[in-house]
């Protein structure tokens, strides 16, 4: 009896998180995405914008490719709203853009997604990287669940690098620490500070829409380390 009551609040769960679809199987694959840092993502993306999402993940939405029994591609043509637009070489439509992920749900009502990633949900705002796609001339995110930035909590987002540079950049007021923040767009994944003069680190914050954020600076004689909210950044110095 438990194991049936389980069973029905799982379906619950499911039913409501995906639009009323019932899904019998979550099926996790591996995907080899690019790993371009932040400099990169920008330079290389077609667009990059704030945006809410309009759809949920269906059958409707999913394109699965199969040869025999086995899926060898599968995708989905999601649906946004554009809240924002920080860098677009596409054609936006009365406010609304659509770009495939890299989910579907299958005939057999089975989740397909990559390890790490989940479908984007209906009503939820995020911040995107696209680029151009085999499909349709539809674009598609560039690398994963590193090009999107949930908005709700920055903190939880897959890659902190790209998600705290894109707050900086693109959420945060151009005037408030202008010098402070092109140091630290221009920085890279770098060592903990450790082995410090106290009377030589210093402390900011910077306020964005995304949320606050706590850095840490210590200058050395040929770098310049960094620490956003705990994480790491080295810049070298000139």
């Amino acid at each position: 009896m438990k194991k049936i009551i389980l069973f029905i609040i799982l379906l619950y769960f499911i039913f409501n998180s995906y639009g009323c679809q019932i899904v019998v199987k979550d099926v996790i694959v591996s995907s080899n995405y690019a790993q371009f840092n932040y400099d990169e993502m920008k330079q290389e993306a077609i667009f990059i914008g704030k945006v809410e999402v309009l759809d949920n993940l269906s059958k409707k939405n999913s394109n699965v490719v199969y040869d025999g029994n086995t899926v060898i591609d599968f995708y989905s043509e999601r649906k946004v709203k554009v809240l924002e637009v920080y860098k677009t070489d596409i054609n936006i439509n009365k406010g609304e853009l659509k770009f495939l992920e890299h989910t579907a749900i299958t005939h057999k009502n089975e989740y397909i997604h990559s390890e790490n990633s989940e479908a984007m949900k209906k009503g939820e705002k995020l911040i995107v990287f696209l680029c151009k796609s085999n499909v349709k001339d539809i674009p598609i995110l560039m690398c994963g669940e590193r090009s999107k930035i949930a908005l709700k909590d920055i903190n939880k987002n897959t890659n902190l690098e790209i998600a705290y540079k894109t707050a900086i950049e693109f959420e945060s007021d151009e005037n408030s620490n202008h010098d402070l923040k092109k140091q630290l767009l221009q920085s890279q994944n770098g060592n903990t500070i450790r082995d410090y003069e106290p009377s030589k680190l210093k402390k900011y914050e910077i306020e964005t829409n995304l949320g606050k954020l706590f850095v840490q600076e210590y200058v050395d004689t040929n770098e310049t380390y960094f620490e956003i909210n705990g994480v790491p950044f080295t810049l070298v110095n000139k």
